[in-house]
């Protein structure tokens, strides 16, 4: 199996909410409204998307 490269990008919005960024070929996906960063992870791997790299901003 290839490994994946993307990095999943997760930030915490001015709203105080979690949002993750995933760049998937030349399309990015944009997950909002989540309680927490581990809630956008799960969300990604529910997808079957598995990012190879994982970044949290504070």
């Amino acid at each position: 199996m290839e490994e994946d490269l993307s990095t999943l990008r997760i930030a915490r919005s001015q709203e105080g909410q979690w949002f993750g960024r995933i760049l998937i070929g030349s399309t990015e996906l944009v997950l909002t409204a989540c309680k927490s960063p581990q809630e956008v992870e799960e969300l990604v791997n529910k997808m079957g998307l598995h990012p190879g790299h994982v970044e949290v901003e504070d």
